[in-house]
């Protein structure tokens, strides 16, 4: 028997990856063992570039990790939360009506995977992020 507070986090959880995604066009996403993989288009209309910048809109940094953590959640399995980052770069700033493509794989360390955003043939970002099992989507 699930508690009633796991099937509440479960609801929020799932609610959560539908706004984070509601911002984008997905064009394409492929789960394997070894990777996940989005290909998503960043509108003009998306609510992430409000105010990030006035004039120079660009996809904030928050905004393509959270991207880095539903590829993750998809990757693993189950709900997945931030524990860290490192080696964090923002190299290119995505811009609206770019095309980017998010991959996310695991490292030899539990709980670790290592990212990057690629537009066209530039790397975009790419990191390490620590994350922590919200639950088990078994459950």
């Amino acid at each position: 028997m699930i508690p009633s507070h796991a099937k509440a986090s479960k609801k929020r959880y799932r609610r959560g990856l539908s706004d984070i995604l509601a911002g984008f066009r997905l064009m394409d996403s492929a789960v394997s063992v070894e990777e996940a993989r989005l290909r998503l288009r960043l509108p003009a209309g998306s609510p992430y570039l409000t105010g990030h910048f006035p004039g120079q809109a660009i996809l904030p940094g928050v905004a393509q990790l959270a991207l880095v953590l539903h590829a993750g959640s998809l990757l693993q399995g189950g709900a997945l939360v931030l524990a860290g980052a490192r080696d964090v770069r923002f190299r290119r700033p995505l811009r609206p009506e770019d095309e980017f493509e998010v991959l996310v794989k695991p490292t030899d360390v539990v709980d670790e995977l290592r990212f990057e955003v690629r537009a066209g043939n530039s790397k975009a970002a790419s990191g390490t992020i620590r994350v922590t099992r919200l639950f088990n989507p078994h459950e």
